[in-house]
């Protein structure tokens, strides 16, 4: 059997928890390091390396702020869709409650799939990968990748 699918999500899901991971660097004391000032301690400027490493890994070595990283994980979406569940025609205004993200289309496809609370903030995150023909299947994911996922995923915006 061709693992081409899985491989690939497999790949989208370490660069998302580096993402995420990138998403907590202090890019102050990077900054401070950046610039050539080694009045830090041993610890700090080790971090700050870690950080460098961890930037560059994700391909955002020029990267100054959380806020580049958010903007790396919404550019690196395809397409973010919002759908309701059943509801009673009665009580007129549907309410999101899954959400689906598009990482990759075609053979290999893979896509982060889960569902939304009362105010649209993600509850639950899947990733899921297809290759031509063939049904959509869960990655397995530890309690880390887990956790990657659903800060990945609160980066985006699902209305509510």
């Amino acid at each position: 059997m061709d693992k081409h699918a899985e491989n690939n999500a497999k790949a989208k899901l370490d660069n998302i928890v580096a993402l995420t991971e990138a998403l907590s660097i202090d890019f102050d004391n990077l900054e401070t390091y950046r610039n050539g000032v080694f009045e830090m301690s041993e610890d700090e400027q080790q971090e700050a390396r870690k950080a460098i490493e961890l930037l560059i890994s994700c391909d955002l070595d020029d990267a100054d702020s959380e806020e580049d990283v958010r903007q790396r994980i919404e550019e690196s979406a395809l397409s973010v869709e919002i759908r309701s569940g059943w509801e009673s025609v009665i009580f007129g205004e549907l309410e999101p409650s899954e959400y689906r993200i598009l990482l990759t289309t075609g053979g290999p496809a893979c896509q982060i799939v889960g569902e939304l609370g009362r105010y649209g903030e993600p509850e639950t995150a899947r990733i899921q990968f297809q290759d031509w023909g063939t049904p959509w299947l869960d990655l397995y994911t530890s309690e880390e990748q887990d956790a990657a996922l659903l800060s990945f995923v609160s980066v985006f915006y699902f209305g509510g």
